[in-house]
């Protein structure tokens, strides 16, 4: 099952629109100066991270309720498999306190 749900996620239009939004985010709050601590609790929404958490938030509900008819998947271990791919963004793209060895 695994390895369908990884074949779906990399061909779904809607994991596509996830992973652009989210690559969005990360270049934006790099460019503001965040960390990975700040960027957890962000008072000063700019317009690119403003859009791109509503597309973000759109597509990745999408993506859920697809997923719950198709593979019959509760949202929690969809949600657990959407996190390993952002996961690996977050490694290509660290904020500002380097990388993420020796976090939690």
């Amino acid at each position: 099952m695994k390895d369908s749900i990884s074949k779906f996620l990399g061909e779904d239009q809607n994991m596509k629109n996830v992973i652009n939004a989210y690559i969005n985010i990360r270049h934006e709050l790099k460019k503001l100066g965040h960390t990975e601590e700040s960027a957890q609790r962000i008072t000063n929404i700019t317009p690119i991270l403003g859009l791109n958490k509503t597309a973000f938030d759109y597509y990745l509900k999408i993506l859920i309720e697809d997923f719950e008819d198709l593979f019959n998947l509760d949202k929690e271990k969809l949600l657990f498999y959407v996190r390993e791919r952002l996961n690996k963004i977050d490694e290509l793209i660290p904020l500002n306190d380097g990388d993420k060895e020796g976090r939690n």
